[in-house]
């Protein structure tokens, strides 16, 4: 059986952390991180930037998603995909260090 290709999203704003977040997922577990963003304003428009060609509703992407970044935090950013039914499936893991 082959295992699907899992892309990770992810939305911090501290530079430490997303080094960290690298470390753990990429090399170890062969989990690529795929793009990082910022605040939740980029995190939204990376989402509606995904090319319709490639369907994103069926991608294997995964959202890693800070909850206090500036512009939008990311429980608005959540609540916000989580209304729009192009993005609602994503799963979406919540970091914080609060």
């Amino acid at each position: 059986m082959a295992t699907q290709r899992i892309d990770i999203l992810l939305a911090e704003d501290n530079e430490d952390d997303v080094v960290m977040i690298k470390r753990a997922l990429e090399p170890e577990q062969n989990v690529p991180i795929r793009h990082v963003v910022w605040n939740g304003e980029k995190l939204l428009a990376y989402l509606q930037g995904l090319e319709p060609t490639k369907d994103a509703s069926k991608s294997n992407l995964i959202l890693l998603v800070d909850i206090n970044m500036p512009k939008k935090d990311g429980l608005t950013a959540i609540q916000e995909i989580k209304r729009d039914p192009k993005f609602n499936h994503f799963p979406i893991v919540i970091l914080t260090t609060s």
